[in-house]
């Protein structure tokens, strides 16, 4: 009887252990979950405190604006400078230009944040300081690195310490594995092709502190003015470098040609004087790689010959399959069995969204795992898909998309978008 009554007691106290033991596992379970949420913010960026989540923001970098789209997180926007000009942010309504901003406006719309770029003039600052308005300017991107910094801190302030920058991180990643694709499809010759960009008719330069020098040599050139630093290059080095190729901001062409210096360089005698938009070299966001597409395009037109001359052959070889019934009932298209009844677009959660994601993903194209929701995700994939192998990049599942995607035509991947 006395070991009986011993062994319930003993029994008791492992029981109130174990309980306490869960209690505190408990407790310590709920302070993880909160923490988890409480460690979002506040978040401190640029010496900028933000205290929670900044639901109205007003933009004025388009180079911001053009990140903020990449990460589509424009639905924290409620105004912009006109220099934003991105079509989704249209009916935003404007604060003026970033040399005339209407700072009544923006005191009108009430907003929880402005975002710029460290360029911002002094006295601009100041006077939005005047405001009681957070403002949080963000240095502009100029290598690999403060690209992802860049994205991460973005993806911090609008989304939280956590959610926010890895969403940065990865979005960072995603475009960088684009630019490196289009860069591994440029042709390899004997010879350097040398290249620049003039952002203005005096001759401000790209230089090797700026992005847009890492973008044209992604393009495919050595960048001439690599070795220089705030826009400058000395005219000497420019006559000895002599570049293949110029290429220049929208308007500016005629005026760099009047230059002597600059009408002497092989680029000019040669007629490889290309004009592009001025935003492809001045905005960070998904704009990059059409900035490195065109420059490609120009130096390399055999790229777009190549991709033009694969699809004429692909045409060719399967009429000359389809001459032996035999052999086309046995492998009957492939391709058009799989793509013919597939209509989806973003925003779709489908059976067939799935099977387009599984086949990106078997390409090494889809940065997540499958999961049949058409999302900025699949958005993507499909952009890459489009850009390496040839077609126009809308990100949309067009049939020109879906039939060579579905292919034994379709370019894969070299380097995975996602760890598998």
């Amino acid at each position: 009887m006395q070991k009986i009554k011993k062994f319930n007691s003993i029994n008791k106290k492992i029981i109130s252990t174990i309980l306490s033991l869960l209690i505190i596992l408990s407790f310590s379970s709920c302070k993880k979950s909160d923490s988890k949420h409480i460690d979002e913010y506040p978040v401190t960026v640029s010496g900028v405190t933000i205290q929670k989540s900044p639901e109205k923001v007003v933009v004025l970098s388009d180079s911001l604006a053009d990140i903020i789209l990449a990460l589509e997180l424009e639905n924290k926007l409620i105004a912009r400078t006109d220099e934003c000009t991105q079509e989704k942010l249209a009916t935003l309504p404007s604060i003026g230009s970033i040399q005339n901003i209407d700072l009544n406006k923006i005191s009108s719309y009430s907003p929880d944040l402005i975002l710029a770029d460290k360029t911002i003039e002094n006295n601009l600052l100041e006077k939005l300081q005047t405001l009681n308005i957070p403002v949080i300017c963000l240095e502009p991107a100029t290598k690999r690195e403060s690209f992802i910094t860049l994205y991460q801190d973005l993806g911090s302030i609008l989304a939280g310490a956590q959610t926010g920058k890895t969403l940065g991180e990865n979005t960072a990643n995603n475009i960088l594995m684009t630019l490196d694709d289009i860069n591994r499809i440029i042709p390899k010759k004997g010879v350097v092709t040398t290249a620049c960009y003039f952002y203005d008719s005096n001759k401000k330069i790209a230089s090797g502190d700026t992005l847009a020098s890492m973008l044209l040599e992604l393009s495919g050139a050595t960048n001439i003015a690599k070795g220089s630093t705030n826009f400058n290059i000395d005219t000497t080095a420019l006559k000895i470098s002599n570049p293949n190729f110029i290429f220049c901001a929208e308007n500016t062409k005629n005026d760099l040609l009047a230059d002597s210096t600059i009408a002497s360089l092989q680029a000019a005698q040669n007629g490889n004087t290309f004009e592009m938009d001025k935003s492809l070299m001045t905005r960070q966001g998904h704009t990059v790689v059409d900035a490195v597409t065109f420059m490609a395009s120009k130096m390399y037109p055999e790229i777009a010959t190549s991709n033009s001359s694969k699809s004429d052959n692909n045409e060719t070889s399967s009429k000359q399959e389809d001459t032996s019934q035999a052999e086309s009932n046995s492998t009957e298209s492939i391709a058009e069995k799989t793509y013919e009844n597939i209509q989806i677009s973003n925003g779709d959660v489908s059976d067939d969204v799935l099977k387009v994601e599984n086949r990106l993903d078997e390409l090494n194209f889809m940065p997540t795992k499958p999961d049949n929701v058409f999302n900025e995700y699949t958005v993507r994939a499909i952009t890459d898909f489009q850009y390496i192998n040839g077609l126009n990049a809308t990100g949309e599942a067009n049939k020109e998309t879906l039939e060579l995607l579905f292919s034994d035509h379709a370019k894969t991947r070299e380097e995975p978008s996602r760890v598998k």
